[in-house]
C-alpha cells in the first residue's frame, strides 16, 4: 500500500522536473533576465586641476603608433571624484600634429587612496559645440579599472580650461558621466 501512495508523488515530481520551466518563455521573462544582467548606472562627477610641467613629448607607445600617433604627452591631475574621493590621475595623450584634430586619443587612469584605479578612454574628437567658458572638452568611455572598478563601464564628458605658464600649462577639469555600480 505504501508503494501505491508513493507513485502519485513520484509522478508529480517527475512531471514538475521539466527543464523548460526554468527557461524564459515570453517577452516579460526575457526583460527580467535582461534587467538582471544590465549593470545599474550611477552618476560619476568630479572636478579638480590638471598640470603639465613642460616635459617634452615622448616616443609613442605601440597603441599610439597603431592608432596613427607620432608622439605622446603625459600630465597629471588631482580631482575629487565620486566613488574615488580625492584622486590623482595620469593622463597619456597620443598626438599626430600632421592631422586635425591633433589628439588621436587620451587615456586617463585615476587612482584612489586605496590603490583602486578607474580608466577612461577619450577618442580624439572634441566636443562640438564646446561648453561656454571652457577651452577643451572630449567625450569619454569608462573602460574598466582595478579593484572595485574591475569591469566598470560607462560614459560621459571631460572638459576644462587651459592656461599657459612659463614652463608648461595648467587648468581646471570637470568630469560628468555615468558608471556601472561595480564593487563596493
Amino acid at each position: 500500500m505504501r508503494r501505491l501512495a508513493l507513485i502519485p508523488l513520484l509522478v508529480i515530481v517527475f512531471a514538475c522536473n521539466d527543464s523548460t520551466l526554468l527557461q524564459p518563455e515570453d517577452e516579460a521573462d526575457l526583460q527580467i533576465v535582461a534587467k538582471r544582467s544590465t549593470p545599474k548606472m550611477i552618476p560619476l562627477k568630479g572636478e579638480g586641476t590638471w598640470e603639465w610641467d613642460g616635459s617634452p613629448l615622448v616616443a609613442p607607445s605601440p597603441d599610439c603608433v597603431t592608432a596613427g600617433g607620432t608622439a605622446e604627452g603625459h600630465f597629471t591631475a588631482v580631482l575629487n571624484l565620486t566613488h574615488l574621493g580625492r584622486t590623482s590621475s595620469l593622463t597619456v595623450q597620443c598626438f599626430n600634429f600632421a592631422v586635425s584634430p591633433q589628439f588621436i586619443f587620451t587615456t586617463e587612469t585615476f587612482t584612489a587612496a586605496n590603490g583602486d584605479q578607474l580608466i577612461l578612454y577619450e577618442p580624439g574628437t572634441p566636443l562640438d559645440p564646446m561648453p561656454a567658458g571652457f577651452d577643451w572638452g572630449y567625450p569619454f568611455e569608462v573602460v574598466g579599472g582595478t579593484g572595485r572598478f574591475d569591469g566598470a563601464t560607462g560614459e560621459g564628458t571631460a572638459f576644462g580650461t587651459l592656461e599657459l605658464t612659463a614652463t608648461g600649462a595648467r587648468g581646471k577639469v570637470i568630469v560628468e558621466g555615468i558608471i556601472s555600480s561595480v564593487g563596493s
